[in-house]
């Protein structure tokens, strides 16, 4: 298990988002593996200014494919960041958050050996 304290600075009139995330990782039969999380309220330390999301959980789970020649990556999110920021923005920065994070993995995966699993 794994505790993150984030703090999330926004532009404007949008109020700082402040909130820990607890996550747990675990593999899944011989050939899968989930990270699966969920905020911890209650782990926000005192005095901390800022608005704890209502609602923010999910999970990436990743699974062998093809023969082990590829990897299924899935995902899923259920947010809700408080205060008054619109569903619809919260649905298009999750997306743009999601693209991202593939990108940056598959750069890393760019720069990995496939032969010894090292990086080159």
């Amino acid at each position: 298990m794994q505790w993150v304290f984030h703090r999330l600075h926004f532009a404007g009139p949008v109020a700082d988002r402040v909130y820990v995330m607890r996550s747990v990782g675990r593999t899944i039969g011989a050939d899968a593996y989930r990270v699966e999380w969920a905020l911890a309220p209650e782990a926000v330390p005192a005095g901390e200014e800022g608005i704890t999301p209502r609602q923010f959980s999910g999970f990436w789970e990743l699974r062998s494919a093809d023969d082990g020649k590829t990897t299924e990556a899935r995902y899923a999110v259920h947010s809700d960041p408080g205060g008054r920021i619109p569903s619809w923005l919260v649905s298009r920065m999750t997306d743009r958050y999601v693209r991202e994070v593939v990108r940056a993995v598959r750069g890393r995966l760019g720069r990995i050996d496939p032969g010894t699993g090292r990086r080159q």
